[in-house]
């Protein structure tokens, strides 16, 4: 059995994602704002409080798609901008 999260389970999920249009290669190139904010260790809370984060290590940003082989990630793209369109297509109906 597989691990939930273990590195190829998640690049298949960000795959499926692009091919069915959910998102773009670029849009996984940014951090989300809940990254943003956890990595903020310095921050002080509403309350005071400073940060607990400050005590663990936080990762860094990372486009797990942007390691496969460029070809596969040309043909990702390309598949998404496909689905995207046929997509648009159907809703102009």
């Amino acid at each position: 059995m597989e691990k939930a999260f273990d590195k190829s389970s998640v690049i298949n999920t960000l795959k499926n994602g692009v091919v069915k249009g959910y998102w773009t290669v670029e849009d996984l190139d940014i951090p989300t704002s809940g990254w943003i904010a956890s990595s903020n260790t310095n921050e002080v809370m509403q309350s005071g409080a400073k940060s607990a984060l400050r005590f663990f290590p936080v990762r860094m940003h990372k486009n797990l798609l942007r390691d496969i082989d460029p070809k596969e990630l040309e043909e990702l793209i390309e598949i998404g901008n496909n689905y995207k369109k046929e997509k648009e297509g159907n809703s102009d109906a």
